[in-house]
């Protein structure tokens, strides 16, 4: 696979180099290496293999276009608020949730909540993946 757009960012400090690579059709940042200062220096001397912590993530949104929607649904009037109003939250949401998408599982926006009526409803924002047209 050939990605058409792609970006890296390398990212130094005294205890790690971090090098991240994202997908940007997908907007998905799917490999995370990890390596000391002296590791980063033996790569950069054409050192072969030299040793590393890699995280890969998101493979299955590689290669895709990412599209989002606000999505709205109604909440129970005693959901109330408190530290874990998201997890309470976060049951409703998944089975409200279009199917194929995946939403977004933080309501810290002023927006988040609102009222109509005698009617409670949280505001989020929702995300998939499709293949790519041609």
């Amino acid at each position: 696979m050939i990605l058409k757009e792609a970006g890296i960012s390398i990212l130094t400090s005294e205890e790690k180099v971090t090098i991240e690579i994202e997908d940007m059709g997908s907007i998905t940042k799917f490999v995370k290496v990890t390596m000391t200062p002296e590791q980063f220096t033996q790569a950069l001397s054409r050192l072969s293999n030299t040793k590393c912590s890699v995280e890969v993530r998101g493979l299955h949104k590689v290669g895709k276009r990412h599209e989002h929607k606000e999505f709205t649904f109604e909440v129970p009037s005693g959901l109330g608020f408190g530290r874990d109003r998201d997890k309470r939250l976060l049951p409703i949401l998944m089975s409200k949730c279009p199917e194929g998408w995946e939403p977004d599982t933080h309501f810290g926006s002023q927006n988040s909540f609102f009222s109509e009526g005698k009617k409670n409803y949280a505001r989020t924002i929702i995300r998939r993946w499709v293949d790519m047209e041609e």
